[in-house]
């Protein structure tokens, strides 16, 4: 401990560059309860796509998603002074949770918490967001990624806006 104090000031040079950016880039995964297959449904992309065109009201813009059956994945860019990805995806879960109980699916619905990755740079983005386009392709729902109604972007943000702001 005394030579991490005595070598870093406040914290490593690694964390001050991610503290000190103007924008965090997210991929998002949140993950149904018991991965019940009750999410590709077009009211759940309705809800979804109405909360994530409220992104900016905390301060954060969502830009690629797919809803498939079980999970759902989605890039969200926060400025600095954004609301903190919790509340936006607790926010989230609670609202695709209201459609869920309409449509008769008894709560839990979600697994605890959800899983994110910050993005580093462009290449990060371009991996990222090639999977969520072959995602259901590759669990065999359709042939080609444009068939799949539950695929799409909010906001056409350039990546590259987001990760140099």
């Amino acid at each position: 401990m005394e030579y991490a104090s005595a070598t870093y000031s406040r914290r490593p040079p690694r964390l001050t560059m991610l503290v000190s950016r103007e924008t965090y880039v997210f991929f998002v995964t949140i993950v149904t309860w018991n991965r019940q297959p009750v999410l590709a449904t077009q009211d759940i992309r309705t809800a979804f796509l109405a909360y994530a065109h409220n992104a900016h009201l905390v301060g954060g813009t969502v830009t690629h998603y797919v809803i498939m059956p079980d999970h759902l994945h989605f890039f969200i860019g926060f400025g600095r002074n954004g609301a903190p990805l919790e509340r936006f995806v607790n926010g989230l879960k609670r609202v695709m949770g209201k459609v869920l109980s309409r449509q008769g699916h008894a709560a839990p619905n979600w697994q605890p918490s959800f899983f994110d990755h910050l993005l580093r740079h462009d290449e990060s983005y371009a991996q990222k967001a090639e999977y969520i386009w072959n995602n259901p392709v590759r669990k065999g729902l359709v042939s080609r990624s444009a068939d799949w109604p539950f695929i799409g972007i909010v906001s056409d943000i350039p990546v590259h806006y987001m990760m140099t702001r």
